[in-house]
């Protein structure tokens, strides 16, 4: 979901001129595309295109990461659609909403090689991104949702057990290194998903109910809460895969 709303002419003139210096020849789309014999279920395409040889964006002028997203964005998160969200939305759904994110993301993934995979594209700010996160590849982002998968699945546990003396991270601290093993990687992916599926279903959340832990946005939040967040961010940044893989 593009920020055409919330976004000031200023950000969007900023994107603008981003996509302008950074994006590649525009004469048309790649024409190999992703696999097209349908979704290999073990692993990557590793017969896919090879474009090491394309040239290689420059590195935009973007802001630095752990700026946030802008005020009014945040204060319309903040204050309106997350306590919507605690208050509407059951422990199994929102479950049920982060293992459908993350097999749409697996399934994008298994469609691209590894060379794709690796690539970095510059794309638009969508609501929620941070300016910084905005020229990654698709490994990158799926390496930046397993560290916060399992920095959730462990606050997680320890609000579950009364734990409050956590350290705290702020989200330049949950930023992916630009060079991965990407093959690591997804089995790393998999691994947090799967256990982070498998401790949020076990979880007594009414045991505890004033244990929190500070989010580095929306402030101390309940172990139920910290759960709510975790579909809505799966959603944001497989939104960020397929802006990128529409640019490979």
């Amino acid at each position: 979901m593009t920020n055409s709303k919330l976004q000031t002419s200023e950000q969007q003139e900023h994107d603008q001129s981003s996509l302008n210096e950074s994006e590649p020849n525009q004469s048309g789309p790649n024409q190999s595309g992703p696999n097209q014999s349908g979704p290999n279920h073990s692993g990557p395409n590793q017969s896919g295109p090879n474009h090491s040889g394309r040239d290689q964006q420059r590195e935009p002028k973007l802001q630095a990461p752990g700026a946030g997203i802008p005020k009014l964005e945040l204060l319309i998160a903040k204050h309106i659609i997350f306590p919507m969200r605690f208050k509407n939305t059951s422990v199994a759904t929102a479950i049920a909403e982060f293992r459908d994110e993350s097999d749409k993301i697996l399934q994008l993934a298994r469609e691209l090689s590894i060379d794709q995979l690796s690539e970095r594209r510059l794309i638009p700010r969508l609501q929620g991104l941070e300016d910084s996160s905005r020229f990654w590849s698709i490994a990158m982002t799926m390496e930046h949702l397993a560290i916060v998968g399992g920095g959730t699945r462990g606050v997680l546990l320890a609000l579950s057990r009364n734990q409050t003396n956590l350290p705290r991270r702020g989200t330049a601290d949950v930023k992916p290194s630009v060079d991965l093993d990407v093959q690591r990687m997804l089995t790393r992916f998999e691994e947090v998903v799967s256990d982070f599926i498998r401790t949020a279903e076990k979880i007594d959340y009414d045991k505890f109910p004033e244990a929190r832990h500070p989010h580095p946005w929306f402030g101390p939040l309940t172990a139920k809460q910290w759960l709510m967040f975790a579909a809505p961010h799966q959603k944001i940044h497989r939104r960020q895969i397929e802006e990128i893989k529409a640019r490979l």
